[in-house]
């Protein structure tokens, strides 16, 4: 989940960077794309790490309160 963070974070810094540096840089925006890719990626990894410890939790049974 590190990483996911680590990623977002950098896109969006190099995104405010890069949008003063040099408006409209083609290298700019592929780099700041690419950190997009990456976190998005990272992201999905997340959510299949997540499932996949949700599904080896041991299932709680709530009984219903009269």
């Amino acid at each position: 989940m590190n990483l996911w963070w680590a990623a977002w974070i950098a896109h969006a810094l190099v995104l405010v960077v890069a949008s003063r540096v040099a408006p409209g840089s083609m290298a700019w925006l592929v780099v700041t794309e690419a950190l997009m890719l990456a976190a998005a990626v990272l992201a999905g990894l997340v959510i299949e790490r997540v499932t996949a410890l949700q599904g080896a939790a041991p299932s709680v049974q709530v009984s219903p309160q009269t």
